[in-house]
């Protein structure tokens, strides 16, 4: 209903160089701004990892990245994945039960992916 809204929220959570400093500071997530996480790895310690800078880390696998290797699938394989992880890390599934379920659900979005079988 309000695209320019909108925009600008989107705007803010990619672009906005002070919002994204800010949120890496509160939160220490990996960003995808090269930029930011340039800026902010020089002398960076997480305390919950025991001092070490895991920007430094994640920058230098950045350089690696190959974009060719991104799908049209990948969006919705990696929420595919992630609930499955979800329920196994729950208790709700085993490990193996995990796997075959989110095999299934691959196979059911996507035919033309080929998934392991029995």
């Amino acid at each position: 209903d309000h695209p320019e809204v909108a925009f600008e929220f989107i705007q803010m959570l990619t672009n906005d160089e002070e919002f994204l400093t800010e949120w890496v500071g509160e939160t220490g997530d990996v960003l995808s701004h090269i930029g930011i996480m340039e800026e902010v790895s020089d002398g960076y310690e997480d305390d919950f990892l025991g001092g070490q800078n895991h920007y430094d880390y994640f920058l230098a696998e950045a350089e690696n990245i190959d974009p060719s290797h991104i799908t049209r699938y990948d969006q919705r394989l990696d929420q595919m994945f992630g609930s499955a992880v979800g329920a196994y890390v729950e208790g709700d599934l085993t490990q193996e039960e995990a796997l075959e379920e989110f095999y299934a659900e691959v196979q059911n979005a996507f035919p033309q992916i080929n998934v392991p079988q029995d």
